[in-house]
């Protein structure tokens, strides 16, 4: 009978290691509160050549380890650390074996075989591995897997499991099963059961914007790889002002890579937009954030902020007044965008919320064209945002007018259905958006 010291076992080893998952054992009673921290020590049977037909190597505790919340069985893998329930017996599998009744996996060895394949009693010490480096083996699988997440997200687009099973082409028990499973790895309840369907909690709201990203940009990797880019359509509904500052160098760089794909541009209007946003008839919308009553079942990207600013040309009576509010504008041509859109509403709540209901001189117009022309030819005002006058703010041809201080500063990104990835041409130019935004410094 041979006896190998700790130290000696080291060196046999050559530097491995045992990691046993003692973070998925519940910690032993206050009476057995010690064994909690302390080393495991093992002394093995003799066993000439290693017990059980080679499978694996037995030692024998003295006591039982705490298994309490374990499966009751496994089939244990190559490097399987185990008990045999009814007993003290502790296991390290040197090749995969029949699935056992009674028997728990509490960590795994990831060393060399050849120094526990001797003959006769070794010695060995088994520490409690560092937390997020235990090893998986046979344990319950706690990883999130992509039918989860597709689930997840067809349940949340239907708010009925049933429907989301047909959506799958599966079954409703796989997709309650999934849905229990994420939950539970999550730790938190993704949806509120209520009589007209399943609708998201707050968590699980939280949980669907980022799944729709990092899910669209695999559809549309896959997509793309597949050849489906080609012969699509991309329509988006576009602010002015980054439809005139952002969107031509976006553009240009999509159409560089697929030509053939038609894009189109919409005038973004807050009324109907979450509607046509669901419908999928129009894939994103690309300027601010619209009112929180219109953000139901959307997500948001933000991409930058700006503000939006009333403007003069440069020898405007207006120019260096001081104490100017929005009351002194009605003494001249204000020129506004058209009712209904993102940016009018946006306007409206600050004109209203210090007293002004309507201009007595108002024209209302989409056309940035105009209004730059008209401005440069009248002692109109114009509205509009920051970022759609910077090449005239740079050439000194208009004057912002110091009135909104911070109150009409908004967040500009890219609005998409929640749960519903937008298609992979549209995917595509989202990201030449971004880089649009990162290039020219507004991010």
């Amino acid at each position: 009978m041979s006896n190998v010291l700790e130290e000696d076992l080291d060196n046999s080893l050559e530097n491995a290691k045992v990691k046993p998952m003692i973070d998925q054992v519940p910690a032993p009673p206050p009476s057995d509160r010690r064994h909690a921290h302390d080393p495991i020590h093992a002394r093995r049977a003799a066993a000439d050549p290693p017990d059980c037909h080679g499978a694996e190597t037995v030692a024998d505790l003295g006591r039982r380890l705490d298994t309490t919340g374990m499966p009751g069985g496994c089939q244990p893998k190559a490097s399987a650390i185990t008990q045999y329930g009814p007993q003290s017996e502790l296991a390290i599998f040197l090749k995969p074996f029949a699935a056992s009744r009674g028997l728990v996996r509490p960590g795994q060895f990831d060393g060399p075989f050849d120094a526990l394949a001797v003959s006769g009693d070794i010695e060995v010490r088994i520490d409690r591995a560092d937390q997020g480096q235990t090893g998986r083996g046979d344990m319950p699988d706690s990883r999130i897997r992509m039918r989860h997440l597709r689930c997840f997200r067809a349940i949340a687009r239907h708010g009925s499991v049933t429907r989301a099973a047909e959506d799958l082409g599966t079954v409703q028990p796989s997709v309650s099963r999934s849905l229990r499973e994420l939950e539970d790895l999550l730790g938190a309840v993704l949806f509120d059961r209520t009589h007209g369907g399943l609708v998201l909690t707050e968590a699980g709201q939280t949980f669907l914007s980022f799944v729709s990203n990092g899910m669209g940009q695999i559809d549309r990797g896959v997509e793309a790889l597949r050849g489906q880019m080609a012969g699509d359509r991309v329509v988006a509904y576009v602010l002015p002002n980054v439809a005139r500052m952002i969107m031509p160098g976006a553009v240009r760089r999509f159409k560089t890579l697929y030509p053939e794909i038609v894009v189109t541009f919409l005038a973004a209007q807050s009324s109907g937009l979450q509607q046509y946003l669901g419908r999928g008839e129009v894939d994103f919308a690309f300027g601010r954030l619209l009112a929180a009553e219109h953000m139901s079942g959307l997500h948001f990207e933000h991409l930058y902020s700006e503000s939006l600013q009333f403007f003069v040309r440069p020898k405007h009576p207006l120019v260096g007044r001081a104490d100017l509010t929005v009351h002194d504008l009605d003494a001249f041509p204000v020129v506004l965008p058209i009712r209904g859109t993102i940016i009018r509403d946006e306007i409206d709540r600050f004109l209203v919320g210090r007293g002004v209901n309507q201009f007595s001189n108002l024209v209302e117009t989409i056309s940035f064209e105009f209004a730059r022309n008209y401005l440069q030819q009248s002692d109109a005002v114009v509205c509009h945002p920051q970022g759609a006058m910077r090449r005239e703010l740079e050439a000194g041809q208009v004057v912002p007018l110091d009135l909104t201080e911070d109150a009409m500063m908004g967040a500009v990104g890219v609005t998409t259905p929640a749960g519903h990835p937008p298609s992979a041409p549209a995917q595509l130019l989202i990201e030449m958006i971004r880089q649009e935004v990162r290039e020219q410094g507004l991010s």
